[in-house]
């Protein structure tokens, strides 16, 4: 199969996890459309984010899983994806450690408002 096929299948599979994501919603939200919905839309509107994105994730495996098998011959992005995990996981660790100097500090001391970002590693 040639790349550029490749990468239309991938793009594909997205755009059809899309397609079935809004499908979704679209069938919720006529399905529960009444005075509640009109008068808690927020609250409705960050459900209806929350069901979009948790459809799309369960949807979006399978060209995620494809783009990754198309991508076994290219070493370099299997470097490049395995340096990048060990620094995600370094600074987990160190925001770990400054987590735990913070609980002993002050509460208005400079670690405890460095801890607030680190735990969300900023």
């Amino acid at each position: 199969m040639r790349p550029l096929a490749k990468v239309g299948l991938v793009g594909a599979g997205y755009i059809g996890a899309f397609a079935l994501a809004s499908a979704v919603l679209t069938v919720y939200v006529a399905a529960t459309s009444g005075p509640d919905r009109q008068g808690y839309d927020g609250m409705f509107a960050f459900g209806d984010s929350l069901l979009f994105l948790a459809v799309f994730g369960v949807a979006a495996v399978v060209p995620s899983c494809a783009a990754l098998f198309f991508l076994r011959p290219y070493r370099s992005f299997w470097s490049a994806l395995s340096v990048t995990a060990v620094v995600v996981a370094t600074t987990a660790v160190a925001a770990f450690f400054d987590y735990l100097a913070s609980q002993g500090a002050d509460a208005h001391s400079v670690a405890n408002a460095w801890s607030a970002l680190a735990v969300r590693r900023f």
